[in-house]
């Protein structure tokens, strides 16, 4: 050891001198430094149970007396050590107590003859891997000096100053040993903020269960001729257990490649001051190698022990207390939870899984065993799952490793993964609102179970999130019951603005004032254990989206925000917002939707559709969930995320007009119109259709009724129309004609030229005919009776034989056409029934009258009727001169003269007077 006296051996003055300086460096001051139980560090060291042991350091011992640079524990003196208080959960630390008593470390040698005697104490804070041979360096130590156990440097310390020792070397080949009792516990200390070790007596303790006292060789013994170096315990069982429940197991053990010296246990008898005991030595065959051979070993279900530390030079012994812990590792918004366990231990038991052996040349007596040889034939001790637990198996975490998927103490210092209370499920929960949801447990131990579902995703576990607790019955499996509350939010992975949740499961066999223990979602119990999952939480969820189609509106036009859209079930409305509501959990079932607008032009637009899909953003692998769309229900089934879109389309505008008769209420069918307005293209003619079917399309009339127009789907704004073609028959319209405006409030719009519609007057025919002698010269001075359509008793036509047209007609003629024996009537009304009649009443002077009735019509398509073949008018027959008795023949020819010439005097006054 480099120690005060060193490792080599010393005999005579040297060695006499080596103690009178151990003496006097004990006359020092009482002195009470800062005390730890440490973690080894996971990086720098190579030991199994870097996580689980809890290496006592010793340099917060009370009762201590400064030695140079050691500290001793005088003889007969009690000295306590509380290790500095780690975090538990919030508001709870914990904290061991050691206490080492029954220290007798006297120790008598003769040297040249006279009789030294010595009761030096041990030394406490022996920094293991101050001796570089020391093996248990390489198994535990703060990272500092080493990688995975292998040295960095020349310095081998491991700093952990965890070792106990001899205070003095023994001299002449006579052990300097050393005897004390250690006994620790465990607590719970209660404190809003971290508490200093002398404050910890004062504050409220609770004490939890030790699973096993560690003990090692802490500084690398010899087992060579007289020096016969070892450490020993006689190991004290946890209250309510006897020594038969104690086991001493090989938890590992270390020595330096192509080392041959091997380590060795001993169950043997030792003899302490106050009386033999029945110890389990650590030492080894031969010289220590380069580093090691070390062991270290577990008193499974021991606290505490008798003590025997056999120093040829100086030994040590370190010591470490199992309290195994288990944490949650959720976000640390949920708060911290742990369970104090006490785990049960298999194999590496001395005597069952390693047998004993003749031990080595030397040994002494006692039943030995071969670590080194137990450990290469796999046989060491392994941490098994506790009594009170949940699943299959516990493992022992360091601290709170908080997590966002709640696996942190799976990937940081305590693999595998524990967390298998829930078995093969796959972490989601699928259920409703208000619905109950059950979920089976693994569990052992008979304690309570309870569990907790951040069921609105807050980040917290709520009272009301816990699930109803169950007693872990004797099939080890137990159902734990939720209500599910109303706020419950979907929460699941890959899905927009949502993500996984958390579940905590606990159980514990806690007892107190004679009831069992329920526990919170936070908080430490006794025993038992915590896991935390991530879990999906599929729910029926339903969202609502408003669309406007405003192809047919203005500037007035209306938004998806003048409507509201609700949801309502069983007569509760669970839903409601403007323009639609976002995601909204219902329960499975009919869900009835409507919707609503405060705007009064809300009524120029029509509920067009009413779609229901699978959300695009859900995961779910299908959906059954139906839309009855003239009832506006949706019936949702399973965990559906459904998206109903509501579509409102702004109604069409329309104008309609008629066309009419000049009688002002005859409709009249054939005309056409051109159209223009907002959306209508350039040339857009309107049609009348006079039979159903219509047409169908953009501008085309859609009234059957001849005369009547409707012109529809229309967008909202201002239109106007011009005759394109009139009926046959009528004069058509000309200039613009304007509609009063389409709009949200006047959606039909109406054209009113007149009263009743739009008036056409009618267009009138002409009949036209010519009067000649049979040689086709034309004869004037005929008259003529026209009947027919609107003529009543019908009218006289007399020839016109003025200058010109234009003095045509007169009064007198009817007739248009100034030419002697062309004859022209206009102004006559069509009738497509009705026929005109034409006759002669009056022959031209000399000429016989023709009674020839001549029929023709005037119609609405054939509004012009030519006789191109003139009437013939025969000329009268002069009467023959008698031969005898009658009068002479002049006397004839000279009345024939008087009465032409009367007839001519008679035409040429009449004439004068049409003038």
């Amino acid at each position: 050891m480099l120690g005060v006296l060193g490792k080599q051996r010393r005999s005579g003055l040297a060695a006499l001198l080596g103690l009178v300086l151990v003496v006097s460096s004990v006359l020092g001051t009482t002195m009470v430094p800062r005390a730890d139980a440490i973690l080894a560090n996971t990086g720098g060291s190579a030991g199994r149970f870097v996580s689980t042991i809890d290496w006592i350091d010793w340099s917060g011992a009370t009762n201590t007396v400064a030695s140079g640079a050691r500290r001793l524990i005088r003889d007969d003196q009690t000295s306590v050590v509380w290790s500095t208080p780690s975090k538990v959960a919030e508001g709870i630390w914990r904290s061991h107590q050691c206490t080492i008593s029954e220290v007798e470390t006297h120790y008598e040698v003769v040297i040249r003859g006279k009789l030294y005697t010595y009761d030096v104490g041990i030394a406490v804070g022996y920094n293991v891997g101050q001796y570089s041979r020391d093996g248990l360096a390489r198994l535990y130590n703060d990272g500092q000096n080493y990688t995975d156990g292998v040295p960095k440097g020349n310095n081998y310390r491991s700093n952990l100053d965890i070792g106990v020792a001899n205070g003095v070397t023994g001299v002449g080949g006579k052990l300097a040993n050393a005897y004390f009792k250690i006994q620790c516990r465990a607590y719970l200390v209660s404190s809003s903020t971290q508490p200093a070790k002398e404050q910890i007596p004062d504050l409220p303790l609770t004490e939890i269960p030790v699973a096993g006292l560690v003990y090692a060789d802490a500084e690398s013994t010899n087992h060579v001729g007289a020096e016969k170096e070892s450490v020993t315990l006689a190991p004290l069982p946890v209250p309510g257990m006897t020594s038969q429940d104690v086991s001493m197991r090989l938890l590992e053990t270390h020595r330096a490649a192509g080392c041959t010296v091997n380590q060795w246990a001993a169950t043997r008898s030792f003899p302490y001051p106050t009386g033999a005991k029945l110890g389990h030595s650590l030492t080894v065959d031969g010289r220590a190698c380069l580093s090691g051979p070390t062991g270290v070993m577990l008193a499974a279900n021991a606290n505490g022990g008798y003590v025997e530390i056999a120093g040829g030079g100086v030994s040590a012994i370190a010591f470490g207390v199992v309290t195994a812990m288990d944490y949650g590792d959720a976000p640390a918004t949920y708060g911290e939870a742990a369970s104090v366990f006490q785990p049960e231990w298999t194999g590496g038991e001395l005597g069952t899984d390693i047998p004993s052996s003749a031990g080595f040349s030397g040994s002494g007596p006692g039943e030995w065993y071969n670590l080194t040889a137990a450990e290469q034939a796999g046989k060491i001790a392994s941490m098994a799952a506790p009594r009170v637990r949940l699943g299959a198996t516990t493992d022992a975490d360091t601290t709170q490793y908080h997590s966002g998927q709640a696996d942190g103490d799976d990937i940081t210092g305590s693999p595998p993964d524990d967390e298998d209370g829930l078995g093969t499920w796959d972490g989601v929960i699928r259920t409703a609102p208000g619905s109950v949801w059950r979920q089976q447990v693994t569990c052992a131990g008979g304690g309570k179970v309870i569990g907790w579902v951040d069921w609105n995703r807050n980040g917290v576990f709520d009272p009301a999130e816990g699930s109803v607790p169950a007693d872990c019955p004797g099939s080890g499996t137990a159902t734990l019951e939720w209500n599910v509350p109303a706020d419950v939010r979907r929460s699941v992975l890959g899905e927009p603005d949502s993500d996984a949740t958390f579940m905590r499961l606990r159980t514990t066999a806690d007892w107190a004032n004679g009831d069992p223990v329920v526990p919170g979602p936070t908080g430490v119990t006794g025993t038992g254990e915590v896991e935390d999952h991530r879990v999906e939480v599929r729910v029926p969820m339903l969202t609502t989206v408003k669309q406007v189609d405003n192809s047919f509106a203005d500037a007035t036009r209306l938004t998806p925000d003048d409507w509201t859209i609700s949801a309502t079930q069983q007569g509760t409305v669970v839903a409601s917002g403007t323009a639609g509501f976002a995601g909204t959990l219902v329960a499975p079932g009919a869900v009835n939707l409507s919707e609503m607008s405060s705007n009064l032009l809300a009524t120029a637009y029509e509920r067009t559709s009413l779609v229901c899909v699978p959300h695009p953003n859900s995961t779910e692998a299908a959906s059954t969930s139906t839309l009855d769309a003239d009832t506006q229900t949706v019936t949702m089934r399973g965990q559906d995320w459904m998206l109903c879109t509501y579509t409102n389309t702004a109604k069409s505008g329309e104008v309609t007009w008629t066309k009419l008769d000049q009688d002002g209420s005859t409709r009249l069918g054939g005309s056409s119109w051109t159209l223009s307005g907002p959306g209508i293209p350039a040339g857009t003619v309107v049609t009348d259709c006079i039979s159903a079917p219509c047409i169908t399309g953009a501008g085309k009339d859609q009234d059957p009724r001849a005369g009547e127009f409707k012109v529809t789907g229309l967008v909202w704004g201002t239109y106007l129309i011009t005759e394109a073609a009139a009926p046959t028959g009528y004069e058509p319209m000309t200039g613009l004609l304007q509609f009063a405006p389409i709009t949200a409030t006047n959606l039909s719009s109406r054209l009113v030229a007149h009263p009743d519609g739009v008036i056409n007057n009618r267009l009138t025919g002409t009949v036209t005919w010519g009067k000649t002698d049979e040689n086709g010269n034309r004869l004037t001075g005929s008259r003529w009776k026209l009947t027919g359509p609107g003529l009543g008793g019908g009218i006289e036509v007399a020839d016109c034989t003025e200058a010109s047209d234009n003095d045509c007609p007169t009064a007198m003629t009817r007739d248009t056409d100034a030419r002697p024996g062309h004859f022209r009537v206009t102004g006559l009304a069509w009738d497509d029934v009705g026929m005109y009649q034409l006759i002669e009443t009056r022959a031209p002077v000399g000429y016989e009258l023709d009674d020839t009735v001549h029929q023709f019509a005037i119609t609405s398509d054939a509004l012009a009727r030519d006789f191109t073949d003139p009437f013939v008018n025969q000329k009268t027959t002069v009467p023959g001169l008698p031969l005898t008795g009658g009068a002479p023949a002049d006397i004839f020819c000279l009345i024939g003269a008087g009465v032409l010439g009367l007839a001519g005097l008679i035409e040429a006054i009449r004439r004068r007077r049409s003038d």
